[in-house]
């Protein structure tokens, strides 16, 4: 389970997802993390597990079943450390943290971090999503984002937006 799980009313078959992150519970902190971010089927079961990250910025068009990418203003880290595979690997223990030096501006889609996901083409339709926290400072969770899906991976639909959010269990 997560943090800021949410569960759709009715799913989508689209294979292309898209995580923008607009803020963080405090932009006085030098960065942003969570956990894990989970899609989930009809049960409850994660698709998006294992995926394979890739350099930064790479088009959503570009990718291979079963990859994600990310675009951020600031360098990023997608596969050691505190990397975003860590988003993906089904591990709770794990994190990804964002080292953005500075703040999000909810109103400049400059500063965003832009995380794109293409599932397996076999992965059943999506019916929820949600945050797992990391383990420590909830002044570095995210706050406010939007969640899109696309069958093409150009032309975009919004799932979910949120805005003034408190994650409040999931912590581990």
């Amino acid at each position: 389970g997560g943090a800021g799980a949410v569960t759709a009313t009715s799913g989508t078959s689209a294979k292309y997802f898209r995580l923008t992150i607009k803020s963080k519970k405090n932009n006085s902190v030098n960065s942003m993390q969570f956990s894990e971010f989970g899609l989930f089927d009809r049960d409850g079961l994660r698709v998006n597990t294992n995926l394979t990250v890739l350099a930064k910025g790479k088009a959503a068009t570009a990718l291979a079943a079963g990859e994600a990418t990310a675009d951020a203003p600031k360098n990023i880290n997608l596969t050691s450390g505190e990397c975003l595979l860590n988003a993906f690997d089904g591990n709770t223990a794990t994190k990804f943290l964002y080292g953005n030096s500075g703040t999000f501006n909810v109103t400049n889609a400059s500063t965003w971090l832009v995380i794109t996901m293409r599932l397996r083409d076999d992965a059943p339709d999506v019916y929820g999503y949600g945050f797992a926290t990391a383990n420590d400072a909830q002044e570095r969770d995210p706050d406010v984002w939007l969640l899109e899906a696309s069958a093409d991976g150009t032309t975009w639909t919004t799932r979910d937006a949120r805005s003034g959010c408190t994650m409040t269990t999931g912590r581990v």
